[in-house]
């Protein structure tokens, strides 16, 4: 998943909770085709907290990331890179 880039920056646009939790349940989608239903319902249920969040996870620390339940340290490093990078490696 690729995200448009503002052109006057060298930073991706605003990336939004949806589009965060957009990228997480495709990582999940990818984990269930592969037969890993343990990562895949992982991944999901982070995507599912990422959506109820009021406040943009692309504002929060790893720390702050950390905090939310069902986000672990593989998953606040795949946000990190998607908010800061517009993609994901775990994707490509």
């Amino acid at each position: 998943m690729e995200l448009f880039f503002d052109s006057r920056s060298a930073h991706p646009a605003v990336v939004s909770n949806t589009e965060v939790a957009e990228m997480l349940q495709e990582v999940s989608d990818r984990y269930r085709n592969q037969g890993e239903e343990h990562r895949a319902r992982v991944y999901s249920r982070a995507a599912v907290t990422v959506l109820k969040q009021d406040s943009p996870v692309e504002k929060m620390d790893e720390d702050g990331l950390q905090s939310l339940d069902n986000v672990g340290n593989a998953i606040v490093q795949d946000i990190s890179e998607f908010t800061s990078t517009g993609s994901s490696s775990r994707l490509q």
